[in-house]
């Protein structure tokens, strides 16, 4: 196959026990009008909720169903396996990603971001706001980021905070295929993807709010399996951190450092607070006090 004949974006999209969700995914997909071609890589994994069956009846029934190409795993490969045989199996010059419980909002969105990547070669990703939505109502909807002025996103914000919805990336491929071996063993791939992709060129955020994260508690999706685990998601962070530093050839060392020592307090932190709230106020009364108000500010 010529290059010419390769979709310009490629949509990356993993699921596991999505039933509920995979039809409202993958439309939000299958409405983009665009210009260009485009291709959907869906990659379930062995999910035993029949989500196959109905990506399969999404397959048959869309009149845009052609567009998509199903990869049903009959042994479960794991999060991370599942997302790099996806990346793997994507052919385009772009790679949006839209996993199986998120969805698309608006029929635009693809063609608005890669009518800017076109545009602007020093660019690695371009990504934008969503609406976090909470699948129990247990919480009102809101902005997964309060950023809401298009803006260049440097390397301090990549590392520090959270600012992009994983369903808002639009990557330049060329980037981060292949991935580094170690990659493999961080389960974190799309704070992964935004430090190599911010370490390639520049990362542009629009405010504009095209996707919506949702947020499944009761099910299966990251935020229910990940959620609770504070301390293995600090530990993952620091050793992609540590990864990332090496790989950079300790580019950005001064930031990087900052944010590992911010990490093992927090861990620290919540070793002593099992141990004794009293002890954590006492040996550490600033984080105390800043978990409080957060709290309270939620």
């Amino acid at each position: 196959m010529s290059d010419s004949s390769l979709p310009l974006v490629s949509i990356c999209m993993i699921s596991y026990n999505h039933k509920k969700f995979i039809r409202q995914a993958i439309e939000g997909v299958l409405m983009q009008e665009t210009n260009f071609e485009y291709e959907l890589v869906i990659s379930d994994d062995c999910s035993p909720d029949n989500t196959g069956l109905e990506i399969q009846k999404c397959i048959d029934e869309h009149p845009n169903g052609k567009r998509i190409k199903y990869f049903q795993h009959k042994v479960n490969l794991g999060g991370l396996p599942n997302i790099l045989f996806a990346f793997n199996e994507c052919s385009g010059k772009y790679i949006a990603i839209c996993e199986g419980d998120d969805y698309w909002t608006d029929v635009h969105k693809l063609q608005k971001q890669v009518d800017f990547l076109e545009a602007n070669e020093d660019y690695s990703m371009c990504c934008h706001n969503a609406k976090i939505v909470y699948e129990d109502k247990s919480q009102n909807t809101r902005d997964f980021s309060e950023i809401y002025t298009d803006v260049d996103f440097d390397m301090s914000r990549i590392i520090n905070s959270w600012v992009i919805p994983t369903a808002s990336m639009v990557i330049r491929a060329k980037f981060i295929k292949p991935l580094p071996e170690w990659v493999k063993n961080i389960y974190s791939i799309d704070f992964t993807l935004a430090l190599l992709l911010m370490a390639k060129g520049k990362i542009k955020f629009l405010a504009e709010s095209l996707s919506v994260y949702r947020i499944d508690l009761g099910g299966s999706s990251m935020s229910a399996v990940i959620g609770g685990k504070i301390e293995f998601v600090a530990n993952q962070h620091i050793q992609l951190l540590q990864h990332f530093n090496e790989e950079t050839g300790q580019l950005y060392n001064g930031l990087v450092t900052k944010k590992i020592e911010k990490l093992q307090n927090e861990i620290k932190f919540l070793k002593l607070r099992r141990k004794s709230p009293l002890l954590a106020l006492f040996l550490m009364p600033r984080l105390f006090c800043e978990k409080i108000l957060n709290k309270i500010s939620k």
